[in-house]
């Protein structure tokens, strides 16, 4: 059985979409989903997809674990925005790359070395 909630941030793109079928296939009891392009996200094939506008509303649903799937350039933001949201999760996974450039790459390091128990 897997988590009991996965969140899944980026579900609209193709790592999304795969994300989310490797969720299910898990067994994962309640599957979060968002994207800035709403209208795109996954069809809800079962009761256990719940899809949210924002990054903040995923992330107030207690989530588990989240999985970054975005295009790498958009990594740093949703990464500040999830360790300062109120209820983190337990665990980070960062779909590859982590990011475009050394600079980025060095601040997520930064934003997440207080939290090492969080990144997968």
């Amino acid at each position: 059985m897997g988590a009991e909630k996965i969140g899944i941030i980026g579900a609209a793109g193709f790592s999304g979409h795969l994300q989310v079928d490797a969720a299910e296939k898990i067994g994962t009891s309640r599957i979060l989903v968002t994207d800035k392009n709403t209208d795109k996200l996954p069809r809800v094939s079962n009761q256990n997809i719940i899809a949210f506008r924002t990054i903040q509303e995923l992330l107030s649903a207690s989530p588990n674990v989240v999985i970054i799937a975005t295009p790498a350039s958009q990594n740093r933001p949703i990464i500040d925005e999830i360790i300062n949201h109120d209820l983190r999760p337990k665990a980070i996974l960062i779909d590859k790359p982590l990011a475009t450039n050394l600079v980025d790459a060095k601040a997520i390091e930064h934003l997440l070395r207080p939290y090492p128990e969080i990144l997968a």
